[in-house]
């Protein structure tokens, strides 16, 4: 998982909200969802009867005090939340257009047509093997040397890349930043974590979820953490080139994402995530001019090569 800049942190102005309620001569004080009654002078103890003693630690005065508290705390969190979904609106609309888009995009769910391959021959590099209407393909010089990509050239001119690995954006977000080794903020990491869950140790999972949230999830957050970290890992989508319409594609031997739809005037971008856990970016250039019935070849026929 690449980004185009440092951290994940945003510029998000949030103050610490203490709300007091006054009542009765007691004040209640809501702060981390606990609420502590404090008594504004001393009390005589020979003025209170084990009748009211009884009626606030059983009766309705301690329920109407929990209900306050609830309610309060409930109004924090809105008004909390609510603070971070204006300055996240705020942050989007500094960005590009592409950036902005970037941070809005949603996977819509695609079907692969369902062609026959039986003529078609494999192509086979780092593991794995997959059909194309080309013939098979061979690897080239220029990538020999690299353990991560390779580019695959066919006897028709068209070239494709592959660039694969196994990670978790769990490891990479405890690890910094892959290409600057730099270390990401703990906290933001602990909050995405917290919102990710066990997402964040499946590549598919964890785009599937960003390419699901949008700002409007950060209202409907149930914590404070739960909206900074949404807010954190909107930040870093609109990171990603996810400049165009996302689809999600689920079929049995790979599940993954196409960006757009390949034609004549744009390049192609793939991200195949094998049921063995790893991952292969598939790229090419609007010159290779792949359309949708070859990507849809590759697709159905991706899959590792088994012993």
């Amino acid at each position: 998982m690449k980004t185009t800049q440092k951290g994940f942190v945003i510029p998000l102005l949030i103050g610490i909200i203490a709300i007091l309620v006054a009542g009765g001569g007691a004040y209640v004080y809501t702060h981390k969802e606990e609420a502590t009654i404090v008594s504004s002078q001393p009390m005589d103890e020979s003025l209170v009867s084990s009748s009211s003693i009884d009626m606030i630690d059983y009766g309705y005065a301690g329920n109407d005090l929990r209900q306050i508290s609830d309610i309060t705390i409930k109004s924090s969190n809105a008004k909390k939340n609510n603070e971070i979904f204006i300055e996240t609106q705020k942050y989007q609309k500094r960005l590009t257009k592409d950036q902005s888009f970037a941070m809005s995009n949603k996977a819509i769910d695609r079907k692969v047509e369902d062609i026959d391959t039986s003529s078609y021959s494999y192509t086979r590099v780092f593991g794995y093997q997959f059909k194309t209407p080309w013939g098979e393909g061979a690897e080239s010089e220029k990538t020999k040397k690299s353990s991560t990509m390779k580019q695959i050239e066919f006897s028709n001119g068209k070239k494709i890349i592959l660039i694969c690995g196994k990670t978790t954006p769990r490891y990479e977000f405890t690890h910094g930043d892959p290409i600057t080794n730099d270390p990401y903020p703990k906290e933001d990491v602990d909050q995405m974590l917290k919102v990710l869950g066990k997402k964040a140790d499946s590549g598919f999972e964890y785009f599937d979820f960003l390419l699901s949230i949008s700002v409007d999830d950060i209202l409907n957050s149930k914590t404070l953490d739960e909206a900074l970290g949404i807010s954190k890992l909107l930040t870093l989508k609109s990171t990603q080139d996810f400049t165009r319409q996302a689809y999600r594609i689920n079929l049995s031997n790979v599940k993954g994402f196409q960006f757009g739809v390949p034609s004549s005037s744009s390049s192609l971008k793939v991200k195949i995530f094998s049921n063995d856990g790893s991952q292969c970016d598939l790229l090419a250039n609007e010159s290779n001019n792949i359309t949708q019935v070859d990507l849809d070849v590759i697709w159905s026929t991706f899959s590792v090569i088994t012993k």
